[in-house]
């Protein structure tokens, strides 16, 4: 205990900057490019466009879109926080089995992206993102479902509550991103709310105030982000919801525990919104 006080003392005496890094150092786990990875040319039948866009601060991003001809709806993926958008290819597979389009990016500093990512800077890429969906991909933002994994929930909460959107998916939320880290590091408790990393990628509060339908998976199984917080989420958010769970999944084995499930939920959503 007197460790952890110690710890919090230093950080408080020490500059935001050194918690920053901090947080960044924890949160963050990017693979860059491996080429045969990158080898893959379509998915689910459908050809894989590369897409090169620039974040605010200059870097450019990489992203992979796969048009479905039959539909006018696009999901832009924010992904979680390990590995980039190749090890993505069956969650890519399952959503264009949806009946939607799919346009998947990379954060700095992930795969083809350059820079390197931090908590302020994977926001600032998702609403790169958007924007190029919108400008130059040519989908209108109403025709746009903001999909989230895990840490790409915080990021695609975020855009939801900057951007006009059709709807928002959610996979494995969590509530805070200060909440998750202080399960995980009880000793941040004692951190002043002043001094922690902005932005805190709050989704309780950005569903709290969020007016377009939200759906939210999770699995029960869940050791990483437990279940409980995708339950809190769902309850705060407005009328037009659902709640899936998946009663034998994890974290990471979301996507492969019950594919059926998974596509027709999504395929659901995407007709009733």
């Amino acid at each position: 205990m007197e460790t952890a006080i110690l710890l919090a003392l230093l950080y408080i005496v020490l500059s935001p900057k050194i918690a920053q890094k901090f947080y960044n150092c924890m949160l963050f786990y990017p693979d860059k490019e491996q080429e045969d990875l990158y080898s893959v040319r379509s998915v689910a039948g459908f050809d894989i466009e590369d897409q090169i866009f620039k974040s605010p601060a200059g870097k450019e991003l990489h992203g992979w879109l796969m048009k479905n001809p039959q539909s006018d709806k696009l999901i832009l993926v924010n992904h979680g926080n390990a590995g980039n958008i190749s090890h993505r290819t069956w969650l890519a597979k399952l959503l264009i089995e949806s009946g939607s389009s799919v346009f998947l990016y990379d954060y700095q500093g992930y795969g083809r992206s350059a820079g390197n990512p931090s908590i302020l800077g994977i926001t600032q890429d998702g609403l790169a993102a958007f924007d190029f969906a919108v400008e130059k991909l040519g989908y209108k933002p109403e025709d746009i479902i903001l999909f989230g994994e895990s840490l790409g929930s915080g990021v695609a909460c975020h855009i939801a509550t900057a951007r006009p959107n059709r709807g928002l998916i959610l996979q494995s939320p969590f509530s805070s991103l200060r909440h998750i880290a202080c399960e995980k590091l009880p000793w941040l408790r004692l951190y002043p709310n002043p001094l922690m990393v902005t932005p805190d990628l709050d989704n309780l509060t950005a569903l709290s105030n969020y007016k377009q339908p939200v759906l939210i998976i999770h699995g029960k199984m869940d050791k990483t982000v437990p279940f409980y917080h995708g339950e809190r989420l769902f309850k705060i958010a407005g009328e037009n919801k659902k709640f899936i769970c998946l009663p034998t999944a994890g974290h990471n084995d979301v996507y492969d525990c019950d594919p059926p499930t998974y596509t027709e939920t999504i395929k659901a959503f995407l007709s009733d919104i």
